[in-house]
């Protein structure tokens, strides 16, 4: 039987202070459409918490950094995925823009499920392969801000 799941998931826009956007490499053969693709980083939002709270949660486990939430951004993004096992899952991607406050990025990833980190540098984003809803946000958010 297959089973359908909706998560609620809390993703960082992070730059540095030379404009740099933090990238994550997932590593997740599960759900082959996205393995070994770029993605922002970030994760599902746990129960109790609210979107913020598992945004900087995430990003201080997956980076180790430590981030204050300045905007939430004005679009709620989907993907749909197919696991390895036949379930489908419809995630929600609550997007904010964050700054960097403290901590220091991780040498290696110590998540599982993330391969790399790396701050990239806009105009380089095409010689990565990202996930696609990922790309279509970097676009918006980025194509807006030059208007």
């Amino acid at each position: 039987m297959v089973v359908q799941k909706q998560i609620p998931v809390a993703l960082a826009v992070i730059t540095d202070i030379e404009g740099k956007i933090l990238l994550a490499r997932r590593n997740d053969p599960s759900i082959p459409d996205a393995h070994d693709l770029w993605e922002f980083v970030g994760g599902k939002v746990e129960f109790g918490e609210t979107p913020e709270e598992a945004v900087v949660r995430e990003v201080k486990e997956e980076t180790g950094l430590d981030v204050v939430v300045e905007k939430l951004l004005p679009k709620v993004h989907t993907n749909q995925w197919q696991k390895d096992n036949g379930d489908e899952l419809q995630v929600f991607l609550f997007l904010y823009a964050c700054t960097i406050i403290g901590g220091a990025l991780y040498e290696s990833p110590v998540d599982p499920k993330i391969s790399e980190l790396r701050f990239i540098l806009l105009d380089d984003i095409p010689q990565y392969l990202m996930i696609p809803k990922d790309l279509e946000i970097l676009q918006s958010i980025f194509s807006s801000s030059e208007n």
